[in-house]
């Protein structure tokens, strides 16, 4: 398996787990567990739990921002009240709509 296949599921299952448990209940074990790979073995791929929480937060600001920059292009063609609605409206929707954004909202509730 290949080393940056391995941290993406690491971090995908960390965030699935930080959403559900919070990140104060979630271990490196059971990140481990869900990839199905042993606690140590993630230390060859972060640094430990705060390292993968950096990690996952740059993810999620790299999404963002890709998102976003793709509604901002279009922002030159807000010319009403309607426009900017819309405009508005579907900016909103991709941040609710995206599984990474969304889960990384709940993590900040936990």
């Amino acid at each position: 398996m290949q080393k940056g296949n391995t941290r993406e599921r690491i971090l995908a299952a960390a965030l699935d787990l930080f959403s559900v448990k919070g990140y104060d209940g979630t271990t490196i074990d059971d990140i481990a567990a869900r990839v199905g790979i042993k606690g140590p073995s993630i230390y060859k791929y972060l640094k430990g739990k705060a390292d993968l929480f950096r990690a996952l937060g740059e993810k999620t600001d790299e999404e963002y921002n890709a998102g976003m920059e793709r509604f901002l292009s279009e922002a030159e063609n807000v010319h009403s009240g309607k426009e900017l609605k819309e405009f508005t409206m579907h900016s909103v929707m991709f941040t609710l709509d995206s599984e990474v954004i969304t889960k990384m909202r709940r993590v900040a509730v936990h």
